[in-house]
């Protein structure tokens, strides 16, 4: 637990834990040194997802696209990719298409028309960091074709606990996400938590499937019921 305003907290009710002070975003990833792409284990994960989800005819956008990882691994399965990134310090990289921060307001102007134009949407080891959590959402919502899905990967509460990785809490880190939480956030936005994927990465974490859908695999079911029990009693 940290001091005062800057203690971790939880809501009882939708499960989702934050810090209760909020470091401005600027002085945070205005000059973001750190590149994804150095490691080889993620420039895998990243091309491991890409194979399943791109493909030729598929527009995909990578929010907080960093140095371009995803979106080059998007691009040579075939899809036509984009990525958004606010940090200046890739605001020269070939494959990010945009300078900004991810929201509602860039999403109408750039990727909004009728249901949307993005076949997928990946956002990697990102929403953790987003303070305005629901207009992040609202902008997935804009932007997701009918048929489209979304991916979005986080650490995963639950992991941090049971490790005792209390040394991942930090300013960065305003987030600490359970499926719990991410359901009532797709929900409120008209999107459907599809499925739930374990991953062995940032010490335990999870994939999360959107999609525009009613199907839910019992993965998301087989989340809820334990964190019903195990939240309960942490």
């Amino acid at each position: 637990k940290l001091a005062g305003d800057e203690a971790l907290i939880a809501c009882q009710r939708c499960k989702l834990s934050q810090l209760g002070y909020v470091a401005p975003r600027n002085d945070l990833y205005e000059s973001y040194a750190y590149r994804s792409g150095v490691s080889a284990g993620w420039r895998a994960h990243c091309a491991a997802l890409a194979s399943e989800y791109g493909g030729v005819g598929k527009l995909t956008l990578d929010i907080a696209s960093n140095d371009g990882t995803m979106v080059r691994a998007m691009q040579t399965a075939g899809a036509t990719a984009v990525g958004i990134e606010p940090s200046l310090s890739f605001a020269d990289c070939a494959y990010n298409r945009v300078t900004a921060w991810w929201s509602s307001e860039i999403a109408k102007k750039q990727f909004a028309a009728g249901v949307g134009l993005l076949n997928v949407i990946t956002a990697q080891n990102v929403l953790g960091h987003v303070a305005a959590v629901h207009d992040f959402m609202r902008g997935i919502a804009l932007s997701l074709k009918q048929d489209g899905v979304a991916i979005i990967e986080v650490p995963y509460v639950l992991d941090m606990l049971r490790s005792l990785s209390f040394d991942t809490i930090y300013h960065e880190h305003l987030s600490y996400w359970s499926v719990t939480a991410l359901r009532e956030l797709c929900n409120a936005h008209g999107l459907t938590l599809s499925a739930i994927k374990p991953l062995a990465v940032h010490g335990g974490s999870i994939r999360a499937i959107i999609t525009r859908g009613t199907d839910v695999k019992s993965s998301v079911n087989s989340y809820l019921t334990r964190e019903k029990r195990d939240l309960n009693d942490t």
